[in-house]
């Protein structure tokens, strides 16, 4: 799983994921100060640009950006899917925008994703930068 926009949602729904036993493999984001915190408290490095986070080869990808950016993320996404080999697992786009339709991720959809929106229905914390976590172990 990856994470594009590590703010106050996506890096809260990355730290949720992995108590709750998924592996988060990437994250990128624009913003130094929040790959800084992000790398903090997930203990992974972030990925440079949208290719490498795609490298990882995420079964899902969430686009955790400002509701004003979502169908922007999802064309650089779908762009940078021309890296993907063609015999790539299917992947998973979601965004978490409550007012974006899930059509702006349109491009990703075109170029073989499944899509679909995911919207937390939780007030979400403001992180605050604590030691790495521990992986947790599978559920019996």
């Amino acid at each position: 799983m990856a994470i594009v926009g590590v703010g106050r949602v996506g890096l809260s729904l990355a730290v949720a994921l992995r108590r709750a036993g998924v592996q988060v493999h990437a994250f990128l984001d624009t913003s130094p100060a929040a790959a800084q915190q992000a790398t903090a408290v997930l203990g992974i490095e972030g990925s440079s640009d949208l290719r490498a986070l795609l490298a990882t080869a995420p079964s899902l990808v969430f686009l955790t950006v400002p509701d004003s950016v979502v169908a922007s993320a999802s064309a650089a996404l779908a762009q940078a899917w021309a890296s993907v080999p063609a015999n790539a697992e299917p992947v998973a786009v979601a965004h978490t925008s409550g007012v974006t339709p899930v059509s702006a991720l349109e491009p990703c959809l075109r170029v073989g994703a499944i899509t679909f929106a995911f919207h937390p229905c939780k007030l979400l914390p403001v992180m605050k930068p604590a030691p790495p976590i521990s992986p947790t172990p599978p559920l019996p």
